[in-house]
């Protein structure tokens, strides 16, 4: 969902750990971008290029490299469509790679679906571009931020947030963070997180 939100524009800001959380952090301080108190800086920059990982799977590819040279990788994220069995059809891109990619992922295990924290850099069909890095405590998002963070919001919420009612954005991303980061870092901890906004390249 965080990848479609990329792709339809809905999402343009990401929070990230401080790494050995600090007891105390001064915002401004931060954005010197040189180091925080527990020793550490932003793992990206403003300028940087980043590439978003995605649930992949390899479609197709010819059968002879020598003809070929190209693999058809499939994304999960893709267009809506109602005549698929499953509502939604899979965006396909073939992509030119040298012999070893070829050699390793035409195999028939790769035409499964694939965690994106597995796909290869030279796979990646969405780049973006850092705008803006910041420090806070996680809580101090504003509803502007929770936004930018692709949290739905009006038509955009799903289902299962129907039974809370008077749910704000904020509280939505609570929700959203839990659901990922939960168990090492719940939303109840407060914790210092680095704040990136970026623009989508391509």
């Amino acid at each position: 969902s965080m990848v479609q939100a990329i792709m339809d524009g809905r999402k343009t800001m990401t929070r990230r750990m401080v790494q050995n959380q600090p007891v105390e952090m001064d915002p401004a301080y931060c954005r010197v971008f040189k180091k925080d108190f527990g020793g550490r800086k932003p793992r990206y920059q403003i300028g940087d290029h980043l590439w978003v990982k995605e649930t992949w799977a390899i479609s197709s590819y010819m059968p002879n490299f020598a003809t070929g040279k190209q693999l058809q990788v499939a994304y999960k994220a893709g267009t809506k469509d109602l005549d698929h069995p499953e509502g939604m059809t899979h965006d396909l891109e073939w992509r030119i790679v040298d012999y070893e990619t070829w050699k390793k992922y035409s195999q028939p295990k790769y035409a499964f679906w694939h965690s994106s924290m597995f796909m290869p850099k030279k796979f990646a069909r969405i780049w973006l571009e850092v705008m803006d890095v910041k420090c806070e405590r996680l809580q101090e998002i504003s509803e502007e931020d929770a936004i930018k963070e692709g949290t739905p919001i009006n038509d955009f919420f799903p289902v299962m947030t129907a039974k809370i009612a008077g749910l704000t954005t904020v509280d939505y991303f609570a929700e959203l963070w839990d659901s990922i980061n939960g168990k090492k870092h719940p939303w109840e901890k407060n914790e210092w997180v680095w704040v990136y906004s970026f623009r989508r390249l391509v």
